[in-house]
């Protein structure tokens, strides 16, 4: 299972980090990390590109992003968020969200 967590601070996303596999599919025709890593992907791209420079980490199977209070950095995490979120629901087996404070 993939597990994404969400963390917030007075309204705001401030760090997005997933880890694992869904175990959907055998490795390389499944359908649910292509999906999570896409999204996910973009979102550490998306915010590199208003920052200016590299953020967070990425393996195998791991991201941590941190995410400015930015306006833009926020629509963008929570498009991403709102996506995972149908994600989830569609396939709660290989995909779980987890939202928290900090």
């Amino acid at each position: 299972m993939i597990k994404v967590s969400i963390t917030k601070k007075s309204g705001l996303i401030t760090k997005v980090q997933a880890q694992g596999h869904s175990g959907y599919g055998p490795a390389g025709e499944d359908i649910i990390c292509a999906g999570v890593s896409a999204l996910l992907q973009a979102l550490k791209i998306g915010l590199e590109g208003l920052a200016g420079s590299e953020l967070g980490s990425i393996e195998d199977g791991f991201l941590a992003c941190p995410v400015s209070p930015d306006s833009q950095a926020q629509f963008l995490a929570r498009v991403i968020e709102l996506s995972l979120t149908q994600m989830a629901t569609a396939y709660p087996k290989y995909l779980q969200i987890e939202r928290g404070r900090g």
